[in-house]
């Protein structure tokens, strides 16, 4: 009967101790508030043992009287941790949420100018899994831009043909007046003093043929006209930044918290335009017929 005792004793201790070995806690944090004319919104993201785990997101958003308007939750099960190996736990700094499984990853901060990039190794394959542009080291800009709102056609009341065509980007005046000037946040970079087609949610960048170097400026008017290629990517710029904002303004994430990468000259020159998603979201415009950027 002792040694029974005994036995149950030795049982409960092995038991207690894997517990507390194993002890998963995790809590939620507030990430990101905002507020319009009509709503409020919180976003929140979750932390597991003291560490972020990316991914989890929790949105809330309110009509401005306090009644609830919409909720999204991508939250794991804190049984999803529990089929991670006490080793990867422990040697983990940070995790990744992908809405099935969730990885123990180290995180690998470069610095590009003002730029932090982000990226998360899982631990067990050494693989990179996901990575995203810290925005908290841009410094935001407001520049001047032209740009069609939202194309030449609609705004002029028009069908493509007689004046109004493509016309291999020449400045055909009646397309040049349809031309609005309006702001757009951008990045000014103080360690080379230009201002760059950067923001909280999208890159310009060259990802595909023909080459076309990104335009930067050391004054904030990219003011560019048809003929030259800035002006494609300066187009794109800014409806996608606006089409984000706008999204975020309703409590959504855009890209889910990524910049999105967009070559606004690529596919060489193919009639046609491609989403790459994956670690860094890509969007490449083609410039066959008109270009893809532009329309």
């Amino acid at each position: 009967m002792i040694v029974n005792r005994w036995i149950w004793i030795g049982i409960l201790l092995l038991i207690v101790n894997s517990a507390f070995a194993n002890s998963i806690i995790t809590n939620s944090f507030l990430k990101h508030q905002s507020k319009t004319e009509q709503t409020y919104h919180e976003t929140y993201g979750m932390r597991c043992n003291g560490k972020e785990v990316y991914g989890a997101v929790h949105q809330i958003n309110y009509l401005n009287n306090g009644s609830l308007l919409s909720e999204s939750r991508y939250w794991p099960d804190e049984n999803l941790f529990d089929d991670i190996e006490e080793e990867y736990l422990n040697e983990a700094d940070c995790f990744y949420f992908d809405l099935y499984k969730v990885y123990p990853c180290q995180s690998i901060i470069t610095q590009n100018g003002l730029l932090s990039i982000v990226q998360l190794k899982d631990i067990v394959t050494q693989n990179i899994i996901f990575s995203f542009t810290n925005a908290q080291a841009l410094k935001d800009s407001a520049i001047q831009v032209k740009v069609f709102m939202p194309d030449p056609l609609t705004s002029a009341g028009q069908v493509y043909g007689n004046a109004y065509i493509d016309d291999v980007d020449k400045n055909v005046m009646v397309l040049n007046d349809q031309l609005k000037l309006l702001p757009v946040n951008a990045t000014f970079d103080e360690t080379t003093n230009l201002f760059s087609l950067k923001n909280k949610y999208i890159h310009v960048v060259e990802k595909s043929v023909p080459i076309n170097i990104p335009p930067t400026k050391i004054t904030p008017d990219f003011l560019f006209n048809r003929g030259e290629d800035a002006f494609e990517a300066v187009n794109a710029f800014y409806h996608i930044t606006k089409q984000c904002t706008y999204y975020d303004s309703l409590g959504f994430n855009p890209f889910n918290n990524k910049i999105v990468e967009i070559d606004a000259n690529g596919l060489n020159g193919a009639d046609n335009s491609v989403f790459y998603s994956g670690v860094t979201p890509t969007i490449v415009f083609g410039e066959g017929g008109v270009d893809d950027a532009e329309d």
